[in-house]
């Protein structure tokens, strides 16, 4: 087998349709202004057997670069191992000639030709390529699907797209120009307002799409605003992926982009496509836990997508690593005035900021449009600052400090024109202290660590850790942990009602200080120590009959339980352990999408054996946690068809059946109707409740 550097003409007229549009002459000659020099590569004996694209930046070979992934493409699926081998010896032997430091090679997602891009892994690793990154990469597989798509979401999802479904949204395949610009429009916002990248310009996808296949779509509200859209692109024959989309960020609350999965998998769906790629949801292999559960709860599958890397040059290997993470990973808009030489990695500097030559800013911190920084400023790692801040000399920000929009800061209590004759006060913001909008900063002060400070606050003097202060002149009116749940000044959470403490200057929970008991029965909450007892009775031949299916692993357990506790200080979900009153575990019971008007009940699982109707006691008590201490109206709850005794048990609320599917009944009970019937369900089961 021989190498052979081609020109894009003869690539193409060889690999006519590769498996990926992306690795076709067309796309990478389209997009050859984002790298120095393209390569056209192809590999043959008697045969022409694999073909590649790279482009040169930094002095390395990358493939691919100017799209999700590249790799080698090929005229037949059966390829054998032995070629891919070989072409990869040639391709290191011909990058050493062209003294190149090193290969970056990032291939697709399995799903895209599964036993190719699986001997290509192996034959990559034994070629003695490095893994630079293992990214998570969500796609939706209609084979999946054996019935209708709202029965194959998670309960999340199909709430969701429940309150999208009532909310008479229209979506509709964008043909003309004009309404594909709107749709671009719509999904440029969103990224702005989310502080992403948009990678391609209106101008750049009228010139892609020239070349790739696309589709556009929007989705309106009953009043004909658009307020959701999306870009797909045709990759293959079987494969679409979702390149961009957003909503407007005021119509978040009707869910429209649950109903736009929805809407685009039934599209696709009629167009006989297998699969649907949303892409990673992971950035340097790191996930974005948030994203990647939004995509799973709308029907996504996970796999990896893997790139790999083999340095040519050793003793070039720091320089280079270096070279390019400042170059990939630091952004700073053309638009800005940035004097500074001392910027970390990871950080995003927006449009028309100015930062002078003696400011220094930490890495993965994110400056937003219309900032100013002097000089004598210090800023952290992994700091927020949003638009429209001056950030005068004398100011320090610790780690993790959020700067909300046009925050005042000061730095002399005293001013006068032209006369600099004092040194100027410094002002501190600890680690992870966030200060709302508008608020105005007095020089001098320090923010303790965690502080929260209200939108249009002025503070006169300093603040304590965890302290939560608001007002003009702010004062304190309670605290704040580290995850942002407000506590009342006796340090009892005001939503969740866990009580906390100062240990050593660190605000700390009380464990199962908050519980809720009745007659031989008591609830608490959740704690990474249960993971075990979780394990057993949702994995219990009897007990899972009509539960999601739970991993036996007690790390993931664990760690799922940690991710608990974040989501239950934001608000989003409260678990709780069920327990005699000898604390001994008995079952679970949650509360979960906790929104303004309802509350969903699951995971309502009791071991058997206890005589004392626990289960329904736990039940009653959940459900008032929701309407009492919420101060939700409504609860809704789900209940397998085949789950006879729950639903008997259900109907003794009256509740209002609102949806079914092949599986499951969907019911709301909101508080007036549970109180109704409360006591004839207490005397009916003979509970002193």
């Amino acid at each position: 087998m021989e190498i052979i550097e081609v020109d894009k003409k003869e690539f193409k007229s060889i690999f006519i349709n590769p498996y990926y549009i992306f690795g076709s002459a067309d796309f990478n000659d389209l997009n050859k202004y984002k790298c120095d020099t393209v390569y056209y590569l192809i590999f043959k004996d008697k045969k022409y057997r694999l073909g590649i694209i790279g482009g040169i930046k930094d002095n390395l070979f990358w493939s691919s670069f100017s799209a999700p992934f590249g790799s080698f493409v090929t005229l037949k699926n059966n390829i054998s191992i032995n070629h891919i081998d070989n072409a990869i010896d040639l391709l290191v032997e011909w990058a050493k000639v062209k003294k190149f430091v090193a290969i970056r090679i990032a291939l697709p997602p399995l799903f895209y030709n599964n036993d190719f891009i699986t001997n290509q892994i192996n034959s990559f690793y034994r070629k003695g390529f490095d893994v630079l990154r293992i990214e998570l990469n969500y796609a939706i597989f209609y084979e999946n699907f054996g019935g209708n798509y709202i029965d194959n979401i998670n309960s999340n999802g199909r709430n969701n797209l429940r309150k999208a479904l009532k909310s008479n949204l229209s979506f509709n395949k964008c043909e003309s120009r004009e309404e594909k610009r709107k749709a671009y429009a719509i999904i440029k916002k969103h990224k702005k307002v989310k502080n992403y990248p948009i990678h391609l310009s209106w101008e750049q996808i009228l010139e892609t799409i020239k070349i790739i296949n696309a589709d556009f779509f929007i989705v309106s509200n009953a009043d004909e605003i658009q307020i959701a859209s999306a870009m797909v692109f045709h990759v293959n024959q079987s494969v679409v992926q979702i390149i961009y989309w957003g909503d407007v960020l005021d119509y978040e609350y009707i869910r429209p982009m649950n109903f736009l999965a929805f809407k685009i998998f039934e599209y696709y769906k009629n167009k006989k496509i297998k699969v649907i790629d949303l892409g990673i949801s992971s950035e340097d292999s790191i996930p974005n836990v948030g994203l990647g559960d939004f995509k799973q709860s709308i029907g996504c599958d996970i796999g990896p997508k893997m790139c790999f890397e083999k340095i040519l040059q050793q003793s070039s290997l720091n320089e280079v690593s270096t070279v390019i993470q400042q170059k990939t990973t630091k952004m700073i808009h053309h638009t800005s005035d940035v004097q500074t030489k001392n910027i970390g990695e990871n950080t995003q500097v927006w449009q028309f900021c100015v930062i002078l030559p003696g400011a220094i800013i930490g890495k993965n911190c994110n400056v937003n449009c219309n900032v100013f920084i002097e000089n004598d400023v210090f800023v952290g790692n992994n700091v927020t600052i949003k638009s429209g801040v001056q950030v005068w000399d004398g100011v320090t920000m610790e780690n993790n400090v959020f700067i909300g929009p046009n925050v005042t800061f000061t730095n002399d209590l005293f001013p006068r024109s032209k006369q600099n004759i004092r040194p100027f006060l410094k002002t501190i913001i600890k680690k992870g202290a966030s200060i709302g909008a508008n608020a105005t900063i007095l020089a001098g002060v320090t923010i303790g660590r965690y502080v929260m400070i209200g939108a249009g606050s002025v503070v006169t003097k300093s603040i304590p850790d965890f302290h939560l202060w608001v007002g003009n002149p702010a004062k304190q009116v309670g605290y704040v942990t580290k995850k942002g749940e407000i506590l009342d000044l006796k340090l009892k959470a005001k939503w969740s009602g866990r009580q906390f403490e100062f240990i050593e200057n660190e605000l700390k929970e009380i464990k199962n200080h908050y519980a809720i008991e009745a007659e031989g029965i008591r609830i608490r909450f959740i704690e990474p120590a249960d993971a075990q007892f979780v394990i057993g009775i949702r994995t219990d031949r009897k007990l899972k009959k009509f539960i999601s299916p739970t991993s036996d692993d007690i790390d993931t357990q664990t760690k799922w339980i940690k991710g608990y506790e974040e989501r239950e200080a934001n608000k989003r979900e409260i678990y709780f352990i069920i327990e005699d009153p000898d604390k001994k575990p008995w079952g679970t019971i949650r509360l979960y999408n906790i929104l303004s008007n309802s509350f969903t009940i699951g995971s309502w699982i009791c071991m058997a054996g206890n005589t004392d109707n626990i289960a329904i006691k736990a039940h009653l008590l959940a459900i008032e946690f929701g309407f009492e201490k919420l101060n939700i109206q409504t609860c809704l709850l789900d209940v397998r068809k085949k789950n006879i005794r729950v639903l008997n048990y259900l109907k003794l609320f009256n509740p209002a059946k609102i949806d079914e599917s092949s599986l499951n009944y969907y019911f709301s009970l909101d508080k007036e109707t549970y109180y109704k019937n409360r006591k004839k369900i207490i005397k009916f089961f003979k509970l002193k409740f």
